[in-house]
């Protein structure tokens, strides 16, 4: 390898051994003391993925359930007395559909008359809300609102909690001036929360709470110094309430798979950093030999802006003779590219390409020098070429030839100016290029008025 690179370049080359391997042993050293946090992030990760899905549950359980009961007030705002007088069968109905749902309860007036199924909570007929001054708050809001509100949880005197859905009725909604009474739906709590899996995920501790209606927090769930060490804390959207489920991860990942994968990414670091390291090698040999021989534009296959210059400067410092300068440039390129996209755009440059190069003549230097520009060097040798009429050979040619994009026809429209070198009266590459770009500029400001006013004519040296 030594041998086949210049001796001036060997110092270069042991400098970026010494440094890419430093840096690769210190880049996989690195990584690999983080390696731990990161298995313990993927390990929360897994763990808050199984919580969103107990979450999920939880927030749809509970919409389905007062979904179903926000029927019965339907029911209620257009019929309410047909409501009452078939009430079992309207209330055996609506829980016969309902999953989570304990009993249902209706407040005309804000005092409990009915209430399915009776039999256990006969106690309630005849609540009036008023008489309770932390209960009525609730029922004032929800009639304030006109919305359902999703109150407690609260710990039922048979055992259990619950959470109740109240709903205000009006019997001329949505006006909501003529207030009937309200509905309330008691759902199992106990019920909601084990079907979602939220307290069976393992390695977990969970605690949840909500805001009550006086700005308060209450903790319902679990324990409250959970949310001062919570790894995740999570909003649970519900009708006119958010709880907040705090996450802590209790489990990480042991010792043995920690060292495990310590030897894994030592192994796959050194072995990536070979294949890297002769990677460079043959990309830099590789490119030390396609240096020279870049010539092409990557896009059109023509010559680049670096070749023409080189060609350029070969035909002045030589002086052997006359030739014309070409500057050549897209007109509405812009247009093209914002209307039909980049890869329109490069479809047409590819397609003006060949057409200019099956109009250049043998021993001429067609190159792409830019984004839309073009440039066309042609000695003037054994045929010599008159540069007005080939300028317009070529803007003609141009636009004469259509080319399609996805089903769009495309035409494209040269704006030429060219500069004639003498070589008994020598000029600097600069005054040429800056010369036959100035003649270009004027051809195409006389391009856009002719585009205004139709009938005028092209000239190309100003």
């Amino acid at each position: 390898m030594f041998e086949s690179i210049k001796r001036y370049k060997r110092t270069a080359f042991i400098v970026f051994t010494v440094t890419f391997w430093l840096s690769a042993i210190y880049a996989i050293d690195f990584y690999s003391d983080l390696n731990s946090e990161h298995l313990t992030k993927q390990h929360q990760k897994a763990v808050l993925k199984e919580v969103a899905l107990a979450r999920a549950k939880i927030e749809s359980s509970i919409y389905k359930e007062v979904s179903l009961a926000d029927a019965l007030t339907t029911l209620l705002m257009t019929n309410p007395n047909n409501t009452l007088n078939h009430w079992d069968r309207v209330a055996n109905k609506l829980i016969s559909n309902a999953s989570y749902i304990r009993n249902i309860g209706l407040s005309p007036n804000d005092i409990i008359t009915h209430i399915y199924p009776l039999e256990g909570n006969e106690a309630a007929i005849g609540l009036d809300f008023r008489t309770l001054p932390s209960q009525y708050n609730v029922v004032v809001h929800t009639r304030d609102s006109g919305q359902v509100y999703l109150d407690g949880p609260v710990t039922l005197v048979q055992g259990g909690k619950a959470v109740i859905a109240r709903f205000p009725v009006f019997l001329d909604y949505p006006i909501n001036n003529s207030y009937w009474g309200g509905a309330s739906v008691v759902l199992n709590f106990d019920d909601i929360i084990h079907q979602s899996g939220l307290l069976n995920i393992d390695g977990t501790e969970v605690a949840l709470k909500r805001m009550q209606l006086d700005g308060s927090e209450t903790v319902f769930l679990g324990e409250p110094t959970l949310f001062e060490k919570a790894d995740e804390l999570i909003p649970i959207f519900l009708p006119q309430v958010e709880w907040m489920l705090a996450v802590k991860s209790l489990n990480t990942p042991s010792s043995t798979s920690i060292f495990q994968s310590f030897q894994h990414i030592w192994s796959l670091g050194l072995i990536a950093s070979g294949i890297l390291y002769i990677a460079f090698i043959l990309l830099f040999r590789a490119y030390a030999l396609a240096h020279s021989a870049s010539i092409r534009d990557e896009l059109t296959n023509l010559h680049n802006r670096r070749y023409f210059f080189q060609f350029l400067n070969r035909l002045l410092t030589k002086n052997s003779s006359d030739f014309i300068l070409y500057s050549i440039d897209l007109n509405d390129f812009k247009n093209v590219n914002d209307r039909y996209g980049h890869d329109a755009g490069d479809y047409l440059l590819k397609h003006i390409g060949r057409i200019l190069t099956s109009l250049t003549p043998k021993g001429a230097c067609l190159a792409r020098v830019g984004g839309d520009e073009f440039a066309l060097l042609i000695p003037q040798q054994s045929k010599r070429i008159e540069a007005e009429p080939f300028a317009l050979k070529l803007e003609l040619t141009v636009s004469s030839q259509t080319m399609t994009w996805k089903h769009q026809a495309l035409t494209g429209s040269l704006s030429i100016g060219y500069v004639c070198y003498d070589k008994n009266a020598p000029e600097s590459m600069e005054n040429l290029l800056t010369s036959a770009d100035h003649n270009m500029y004027n051809h195409k400001r006389k391009h856009y008025q002719k585009q205004q006013y139709p009938g005028g004519y092209h000239d190309y040296i100003i």
